[in-house]
């Protein structure tokens, strides 16, 4: 266009208005055949990168090329968003429908898209058209390089890789767990591969290592194993097909175990190259690389999940912070106005739903919109009146049992007269992931114990938290304190056993993924609010004590089993089966779906999978022998609980008739053969090795084989 600044120039606006428009066409193609003579070239080609980036300019562009670049000479190669194309061009198109009158503007628009269509196909003709792979497609190629100009040769898979795992870890990605890389563009993996571009020369260790990309998680994650043994492992323990006798494939897992513990007995180790391995990992926990990705990420709306991730990252680094106080595991830190420009795709609302008339409606209403990631309402917990709280206290308990009842008891709690006592899981839950991330003070228990529980209610709301009526009067909260002199003993003796468990892991060395435990966090205390219901407590007065405790034993069963279902996967060359049904009472959690899908693939001295889980890190594996767990297996099933169990004949997450009904929403087998037909093959097969798996019963192949006629 003319410039009204320089008038020694000419813009094509003043030439075409002394020249004519078939005029100026013949002599735009004769300066391109002038062109080309000049470069000795035979056509001319001439890429056009984003028409549509000035939007209001991006028809005239367009009408550029219709007019003067269709030349038999010159080949225009034009990228960008087709669909905005389409958009600019009818919208231009009914611009100049309307512009005297807006007489039928509903028939004008259906006009303008028509027209829009025609005019896309003739000058970006539909047969010459392409569709660029996706920014994910580049980043899993083995053909993009990254290094120095000639002489770059890391696969840009590798540096993908790498990022996935410094985001999830070893968590499998199950149960909608995967969180991907937040690179969507071109440009923007461009900024990433420039912001952390100092990781590349160590990527280059593993080329010289003769690590795939393939390979590169399973040896960052577990640098004294290599990933060979992982590759065996896997063929032996799922060689044989679902559809193969349970006995024999029992046989086959075991032999897997049996065959990778004796490989990683007999392993002979270059130590230079383990030790060039474990530089990989370590820069996973280099904070000084987190903090210029975190930052760089804390500018992108699109990467609000991973920044969250890496902030976490950051605050597990400093050992001096709480192990929670972090926006990953506290939502409403969301609402800063830091958060703002992140792009939030899940609400609060069930918070409001169920926790409506049991807290503040000034609390409720300051709630978030909306937030980065879905989060599970926060425990209520089951109330328990006064009168069971004394016959509570009266109870004759070891000081490990006491010390055990007063983390789930939370006395501190209001109701509209009167105090009372709400029995909740996040102490539990608080210190066994503290446990995990270093080593454990009789301060940090004392601090844990005389705060409101994780992810309680009391312990989100801005003020003490109002409660129904429920319960009986008390003048005040003096008949409710613990026993502080048995307390005291059992802590000093929890904390020296904790530290003594972590040296005898060397769990100094494990690195704790945040995303990791946020997912176990929400399925745990989603779960919570099955087997901690809040309501007030039904059992008889004098069985309080026992079943409160009880309360914190199945807490234990659900951190763990969640562990299980968020590690097991390919990653150890462990099949895709995970239970997902409800850790129920438990009296016998080892006959539990969750127990024998989630667990013993790494826990199971005689199968050989407790070795498998130490030399993997598993962090099941380690929380086999957690001092908690140690203490809880000594508690007596509650009286009342034992009672109910014989008249139910057994445990509901053990019947078959629940398994059914929880995988088929239904009781019995009637229909089962359609419904398997109706998964398909694949999902099948998984509900058939998860129901051999748990039960010694043969009509479910009975009927897989009907559905998909597999010969007996």
């Amino acid at each position: 266009m003319q410039s009204q600044r320089d008038q020694e120039k000419q813009g094509l606006d003043k030439i075409r208005a002394f020249m004519g428009n078939q005029q100026l066409v013949e002599e735009v193609h004769r300066f391109f055949d002038q062109v080309l003579q000049l470069l000795g070239k035979k056509i001319l080609i001439l890429p056009i990168d984003d028409v549509d980036t000035s939007l209001n300019r991006a028809f005239e562009n367009l009408e550029v090329v219709r007019r003067y670049l269709t030349s038999p000479i010159v080949l225009p190669i034009i990228s960008g968003d087709a669909g905005l194309y389409q958009e600019v061009t009818w919208r231009a198109f009914l611009h100049r429908l309307t512009k005297e009158s807006d007489f039928d503007s509903p028939g004008a628009h259906r006009r303008a898209v028509v027209l829009a269509d025609d005019y896309q196909r003739k000058v970006l003709p539909l047969q010459y058209r392409l569709r660029m792979p996706s920014v994910q497609t580049y980043m899993r190629s083995k053909n993009v390089l990254l290094g120095d100009v000639g002489s770059g040769r890391v696969p840009l898979e590798m540096f993908h890789v790498w990022l996935e795992t410094l985001l999830n870890d070893q968590t499998n990605g199950f149960e909608n767990s995967f969180l991907p890389v937040p690179v969507w563009t071109v440009r923007s993996l461009a900024q990433v591969v420039a912001k952390v571009s100092a990781l590349v020369p160590k990527l280059e260790q593993a080329l010289n290592m003769n690590i795939d990309a393939k390979s590169l998680r399973q040896a960052i994650l577990m640098p004294d194993v290599d990933p060979a043994f992982i590759d065996n492992f896997r063929q032996s323990y799922q060689g044989l097909t679902l559809t193969s006798p349970e006995r024999e494939r029992r046989n086959s897992r075991e032999m897997a175990y049996s065959e990778f513990n004796a490989r990683m007995r007999n392993r002979f180790t270059q130590t230079g190259e383990r030790e060039d391995i474990r530089g990989l990992a370590t820069a996973l926990t280099d904070k000084v690389f987190i903090e210029s990705l975190c930052e760089h990420f804390s500018f992108d709306p699109a990467a609000g999940k991973a920044y969250l991730v890496l902030k976490a990252k950051l605050a597990w680094l400093d050992s001096g912070k709480r192990v929670f106080d972090t926006p990953l595991f506290q939502p409403l830190q969301q609402s800063d106005e830091s958060f703002d420009h992140f792009n939030t795709a899940h609400d609060l609302s069930d918070w409001k739903g169920r926790l409506k008339d049991r807290t503040l409606e000034a609390w409720l209403a300051q709630l978030p919109e909306q937030t980065i990631l879905p989060y599970p309402v926060p425990e209520r917990g089951m109330m328990i009146s006064v009168r069971s709280m004394r016959q509570a206290q009266a109870f004759p308990a070891t000081p490990q049992e006491r010390l055990l009842f007063e983390f789930v008891m939370h006395r501190n709690f209001y109701s509209s007269s009167k105090t009372a006592a709400v029995v909740c899981i996040g102490r539990i839950f608080e210190i066994v992931i503290l446990s995990l991330l270093r080593d454990v003070t009789v301060a940090d228990l004392y601090r844990i114990l005389n705060e409101a529980p994780f992810f309680s209610v009391n312990s989100l709301a801005s003020t003490k938290t109002l409660q129904g009526d429920e319960g009986e009067s008390d003048n005040g909260q003096d008949e409710l304190s613990r026993d502080d002199e048995s307390v005291d003993m059992a802590i000093v003796e929890l904390v020296g056993q904790i530290n003594t468990w972590r040296n005898s892991h060397a769990l100094d060395a494990l690195r704790v993924s945040p995303w990791l435990v946020y997912n176990v966090m929400n399925k745990t205390f989603n779960q919570a609010w099955y087997f901690n219901p809040a309501v007030p407590a039904t059992f008889k007065v004098d069985e309080t004590f026992e079943n409160i405790t009880w309360v914190a034993k199945m807490a234990f069963h659900s951190i763990w089993a969640a562990f299980g279902s968020f590690e097991k996967g390919d990653l150890y060359g462990l099949p895709e089966v995970i239970a997902t049904v409800n850790v129920g009472r438990g009296r016998d959690f080892q006959r539990s779906d969750l127990y024998r899908q989630n667990i013993t693939p790494f826990v199971g001295a005689s199968s050989g999978a407790s070795e498998f889980g130490a030399a993997v890190g598993s962090i099941t594996y380690f929380l086999d022998d957690h001092p908690l767990k140690r203490w809880m297996d000594d508690l007596p099933y509650p009286e009342k609980a034992e009672k109910d169990d014989e008249k139910s004949s057994e445990d509901d997450s053990t019947t078959i008739e629940a398994w059914l009904m929880e995988n088929f929403g239904s009781s019995t087998f009637r229909g089962i053969r359609d419904k398997l037909q109706k998964l398909g093959m694949p999902e099948a097969l998984i509900k058939l090795a998860a129901f051999e798996h748990v039960f010694n019963d043969g009509r479910m192949r009975r009927y897989f084989n009907e559905a998909f006629g597999v010969k007996r």
